[in-house]
């Protein structure tokens, strides 16, 4: 054919004698042989008009794309993929030609190149429908953030967190993104706004699944207490101080939060429920060094032994009745709790034991 054109003076005018490239091609077997005539497909189109009328001759660009190889080739054919987009009219129709738009990133090597070409993410959102199947595309929201550089832009696409959230469906998934709930309130300022948004530091702590993971994210609870306004408000949260107990570890903790037991037990309402929440005064007089401080908050020990239901009970706690002498200073004031010496008696089995 090279002689033919030879003879003819160019391809232009041996296509006029063949009435078209389609008849050209069936004799050349293919547009691959055509091409290694013409030299290059530019040529080729020179002598189309443009790759339009080339594709009207293939049937679609994906046959083209066969021809070539690949897209990228065509795209070095093209220059640019925005000149390719020129020629289909939309990246809406490429994409159709792809079959979807992670082939395209492919083409592009990251979304970063793709997002140059529209401008901004924004206006590929508005290609995409929603955010959700950008998502869907880039596998994570993680690397979503890494074309954005951070959340915060990416605040200013959604509008706000909260439709942010909404497309996560919750926030333990952001959490997820952003590695922990540190990083999500360093966005946001402070977790006070976060609680705004959330509506209750009771739904946060059910993404949280513990206070403890909130404490560890604010410092201390005295933090957290600064947000609640008291503690009181913090116990109608958690329901019981029991579980604030479980929170703290110890009442000891607790007590250095409140300053003293007495506005504690002003919380609980009484010692009694106090005790309820230990197990028993024991473990309260542990908290407190030794019974002497204790019969300070009571006022005196005939209170606490109303408390008690019996001296029994209180020797128990005591270990001995010696160690509830010191307390009460004498035998004689003892004997004033107890209503006379006999009753003593029947407490300890016997006057000898009484005398040891």
């Amino acid at each position: 054919l090279d002689i033919l054109i030879f003879v003819y003076g160019s391809l232009d005018i041996l296509i006029l004698v063949y009435g078209s490239l389609d008849i050209l091609i069936l004799v050349y077997g293919s547009l691959d042989t055509l091409i290694l005539v013409y030299g290059s497909l530019d040529t080729l189109i020179l002598v189309y008009g443009s790759l339009d009328t080339l594709i009207l001759v293939y049937g679609s660009l994906d046959t083209l794309i066969l021809v070539y190889g690949s897209l990228d080739t065509l795209i070095l054919v093209y220059g640019s993929l925005d000149t390719l987009i020129l020629v289909y009219g939309s990246l809406d129709t490429l994409i159709l030609v792809y079959g979807s738009l992670d082939t395209l990133i492919l083409v592009y090597g990251s979304l970063d190149t793709l997002i140059l070409v529209y401008g901004s993410l924004d206006t590929l959102i508005l290609v995409y429908g929603s955010l959700d199947i950008l998502i869907l595309v880039y596998g994570s929201l993680d690397t979503l953030i890494l074309v954005y550089g951070s959340l915060d832009i990416l605040i200013l696409v959604y509008g706000s967190l909260d439709t942010l959230i909404l497309v996560y469906g919750s926030l333990d998934i952001l959490i997820l993104v952003y590695g922990s709930l540190d990083t999500l309130i360093l966005v946001y300022g402070s977790l006070d706004t976060l609680i705004l948004v959330y509506g209750s530091l009771d739904i946060l702590i059910l993404v949280y699944g513990s206070l403890d993971t909130l404490i560890l994210v604010y410092g201390s609870l005295d933090i957290l207490i600064l947000v609640y306004g008291s503690l009181d408000t913090l116990i109608l949260v958690y329901g019981s101080l029991d579980i604030l107990i479980l929170v703290y570890g110890s009442l000891d903790t607790l007590i250095l939060v409140y300053g003293s037991l007495d506005i504690l037990i002003l919380v609980y309402g009484s010692l009694d429920i106090l005790i309820f929440v230990y197990g028993s005064l024991d473990i309260l007089i542990l908290v407190y060094g030794s019974l002497d401080i204790l019969i300070l908050v009571y006022g005196s020990l005939d209170i606490l032994i109303l408390v008690y239901g019996s001296l029994d009970i209180l020797i128990l706690v005591y270990g001995s009745l010696d160690t509830l002498i010191l307390v009460y200073g004498s035998l004689d004031t003892l004997i004033l709790v107890y209503g006379s010496l006999d009753t003593l008696i029947l407490v300890y089995g016997s006057l000898d034991t009484l005398i040891l």
